[in-house]
C-alpha cells in the first residue's frame, strides 16, 4: 500500500456520505418555493430496496468512525486535507504544491500568505525553497497520518461479517 494514500480513507472521506444517503434538499426547497408550496412525497415504492442497498456501507463506515475518532485531532485535519474533492485551489498552488498536497501544506503552513506568494513567484529562488519545504512538511505528515490510521484499522477486529448476516435477514423478513 502506498504510503501517502489509503483507499479506505478516501471512500471514508470522499464517497461514503454520498452513498449513506446524505445529499442536499436545497434544490427541492427552492423549487418548492417557487411553485408557491409545500411539497408531499407521492410514493414511497423503492425506498425499502435503497435502504437494502445502503446497509452494507454502514458498516464499513461505523468501522472508520471509529478508527477516525480514535485518531488526533491533527492527524484528522491532515487526511482531510489529504483527500479533500476540491476543484479549484488559490492560483498556482495546485501547481507547485500538487493537487494530492495542497490542501495540506496550506493547512499546515507556519505563514499561508507566505506559501502562497511562493507559488504566485515559483521561479524566484527563495520561492523554490519555501514550496519544496513546504511540499516536504505536507508530505511527512501525510505519511504520518496514513501510519496512525493504519495501525488502528489493524488493532480493530472485522465487522463486515456480522453485518452482513444483520442485512441477510433483514432483507429475507422484507422478502427482497
Amino acid at each position: 500500500m502506498a504510503r501517502d494514500y489509503d483507499p479506505e480513507i478516501a471512500w471514508y472521506i470522499c464517497e461514503a456520505p454520498g452513498l449513506l444517503g446524505e445529499q442536499s434538499s436545497h434544490g427541492s426547497v427552492v423549487a418548492s418555493i417557487q411553485a408557491g408550496g409545500g411539497f408531499t412525497i407521492a410514493s414511497s415504492d423503492g425506498y425499502h430496496s435503497a435502504i437494502i442497498d445502503r446497509l452494507h456501507h454502514v458498516a464499513r463506515a461505523r468501522r472508520c468512525d471509529k478508527v477516525w475518532s480514535r485518531m488526533s485531532a491533527y492527524s484528522r485535519l491532515i487526511l482531510r486535507g489529504r483527500y479533500h474533492a476540491r476543484t479549484v485551489w488559490p492560483l498556482a498552488t495546485d501547481t507547485h504544491l500538487g493537487t494530492d498536497l495542497v490542501g495540506v501544506a496550506l493547512a499546515t503552513a507556519k505563514d499561508r500568505t507566505t506559501l502562497l506568494q511562493a507559488c504566485l513567484s515559483a521561479a524566484n529562488k527563495k520561492s523554490k525553497v519555501i514550496i519544496k519545504t513546504s511540499r516536504e512538511a505536507a508530505l511527512a505528515d501525510v505519511i504520518r497520518a496514513h501510519i496512525e490510521w493504519q495501525d488502528i484499522w489493524r488493532s480493530m477486529p472485522p465487522i463486515l461479517s456480522e453485518t452482513q448476516r444483520r442485512v441477510d435477514r433483514f432483507a429475507q423478513e422484507l422478502g427482497i
